[in-house]
């Protein structure tokens, strides 16, 4: 169960079917409601419970296809939060090519950060790069470095 740490509560949906007989009586209040009701609460307990990068997480986007790319992209508080060179070095080479990235080897992070954003939005003369995410946005998502966590 998430415990929100403004207010101290356990979610609206999952905190509030804790304890014992949970289910049965989740289960009860559930069965009362339309099913177009039950898909929105089901969306909201899937957003309390389920964390980012958990194997659930990742076989359901897998199984369900979700393309991040049709409803988040790229802003500046994003690039300004990837400050690993080997990352952004990785980024670059996804979206504007290998060579490109490589005669930009000595440039500095902000410079290739900025190729990036350039190809992304198909600026400074650069080919527009439709639908990138970062490759832990994907489903299923990869890491840019042999340091990454995921499994």
């Amino acid at each position: 169960m998430s415990i929100d740490s403004r207010s101290g509560h356990a979610g609206i949906v999952a905190g509030r079917f804790a304890g014992e007989d949970a289910t049965a009586a989740a289960f009860e209040a559930l069965m009362a409601l339309p099913d177009e009701e039950v898909m929105r609460v089901l969306a909201v307990a899937m957003g309390e419970t389920l964390m980012a990068g958990a194997p659930v997480v990742e076989a359901v986007g897998t199984e369900l296809g979700v393309r991040m790319a049709e409803v988040w992209q790229a802003d500046d508080a994003f690039f300004d939060l990837v400050r690993d060179r080997a990352v952004v070095d990785a980024m670059l080479a996804e979206v504007a090519g290998r060579a490109i990235a490589d005669a930009n080897v000595s440039a500095t992070l902000k410079a290739r950060r900025g190729i990036v954003r350039d190809c992304l939005a198909g600026a400074n003369g650069r080919a527009r790069v439709e639908g990138w995410t970062p490759a832990w946005m994907a489903f299923p998502a990869r890491s840019y470095t042999d340091r990454g966590a995921l499994a």
